[in-house]
């Protein structure tokens, strides 16, 4: 799987070069990606997105020509909702932050100009946020799976269930294997 990304969408290509600067600087586990614009952000986000990566988090300007932030967040809202969304603005516009909020799961609001400390502070946050929310996503899977595959069997009881004890054990040992390169699984 490709990396994590944080998309940074603003028109002025001034704070777009501030962004990745400072946002690169204390980079945990992301990339940083640059976009001119809502339109653009759209297209690199599905050529990312093609390329196998996660778009992480975005942090998008919310006064844009063609498509305004709020709409950018709602739009990505709705194809990738795990996405993080922060809207990043000097001028406040309460019904575009309100939209986002309602319409986007915003997650912060960063008012321009911002604090180094903090912008970075709230990104990392952030991209943690995102792979806690995909591993959860992922052992939630495991435990659907094993759920439908003792329900899919003939002698399994409704009854009798797994404790939770017994259930982390497989989950744990289910993780372990997968981790196991192959002639470690013919051992």
């Amino acid at each position: 799987m490709g990396s994590n990304i944080v998309l940074c969408v603003d028109d002025e290509e001034v704070i777009l070069n501030s962004l990745e600067m400072e946002l690169s600087e204390n980079a945990e586990d992301y990339q940083v990606e640059l976009a001119q614009g809502g339109v653009e952000a759209l297209e690199l986000v599905a050529e990312l997105v093609d390329e196998g990566h996660q778009l992480a988090v975005v942090v998008s300007d919310y006064i844009m020509p063609e498509m305004k932030g709020d709409e950018l967040l709602i739009n990505i809202n709705e194809k990738y909702p795990t996405t993080v969304n922060i809207l990043l603005t000097g001028q406040s516009h309460i019904d575009g932050v309100t939209n986002a909020i309602n319409h986007a799961n915003l997650h912060r609001y960063i008012e321009k100009p911002w604090e180094k400390a903090d912008l970075q502070l709230t990104v990392n946050q952030a991209v943690k946020r995102f792979n806690v929310d995909q591993r959860l996503a992922e052992q939630e899977k495991i435990i659907k799976d094993m759920n439908e595959k003792l329900l899919g069997q003939d002698s399994y009881n409704v009854e009798e269930h797994l404790s939770d004890e017994a259930l982390y054990d497989q989950i744990y040992f289910s993780r372990f294997y997968q981790s196991l390169n192959i002639e470690e699984k013919h051992w």
